[in-house]
């Protein structure tokens, strides 16, 4: 803001913080304040399509969800039809037959129908809900990407890939992040680490339980290594 000439109290950015990456045992109700931030992560980009839903009954529970936290349990006719413009992505207010009132209809019907107005569920419930329903339904965007080159082991359809690291396991994807190869925790058998070459390039090797070993090359690889081998030895222990 200095070097701008702008004021600091008024500089022309915005700072957030958001989460990157759930760890395996994630548990949204250990951390209220958290759990509000990536809430609020959630709705922002489910509404400017960061985050996306493949059926409207699933993006009209989420905002039926997003409604109840804002309003409680009455529903307001007038309120969902102000209230559905700020949560309904652009592209699907605009879709070949969409409608607000159509929008209205379904997510009041999901709010019906919903455990949380049935039971008079405590809102903070509900974003504990909704956090842990974009863990689950997004696990890819919720990860830590390092480029990598693929060095020795099985074939894959380009060497020059990405290795996403997530609550699921270790993905390798290529540059428009269609998925390559999965494997979860519990196909891993081993990871390792080394250092190669003249420049002591790093590599990042995984062995799955079928017996094939994948070795990488990265500028990234011993981080790679520290935070799979942070998920596995937290899983096992959790285990016992």
């Amino acid at each position: 803001a200095k070097e701008m000439n702008v004021p600091e109290h008024n500089p022309p950015w915005r700072l957030f913080f958001r989460k990157e990456i759930f760890a395996p045992w994630h548990d949204p109700r250990e951390d209220e304040k958290g759990t509000d931030l990536v809430y609020q992560q959630i709705i922002r980009g489910v509404k400017f399509g960061e985050y996306r839903c493949d059926k409207n009954e699933e993006l009209a529970s989420l905002v039926a969800q997003q409604y109840y936290v804002a309003n409680g349990q009455a529903m307001d006719n007038q309120k969902l039809m102000e209230f559905i413009p700020y949560c309904i992505p652009d592209v699907a207010l605009q879709a070949s037959g969409a409608t607000i009132d159509k929008w209205a209809a379904l997510i009041a019907q999901c709010f019906k129908k919903a455990y949380y107005t049935q039971q008079k569920i405590n809102q903070q419930y509900v974003k504990e809900d909704a956090v842990m329903f974009a863990k689950n339904r997004w696990p890819l965007l919720f990860s830590r990407f390092y480029e990598a080159c693929r060095f020795s082991g099985p074939t894959l359809p380009t060497n020059d890939v990405i290795i996403a690291v997530n609550w699921t396991g270790v993905y390798i994807v290529d540059e428009n992040e269609h998925i390559l190869l999965e494997c979860s925790y519990s196909e891993l058998s081993s990871v390792s680490t080394s250092r190669t070459g003249k420049d002591q390039d790093q590599t990042f090797s995984f062995a799955t339980v079928k017996g094939d070993v994948y070795t990488f090359t990265s500028s990234s690889g011993e981080e790679i290594h520290r935070l799979v081998t942070y998920f596995l030895e937290g899983l096992r222990k959790r285990s016992m």
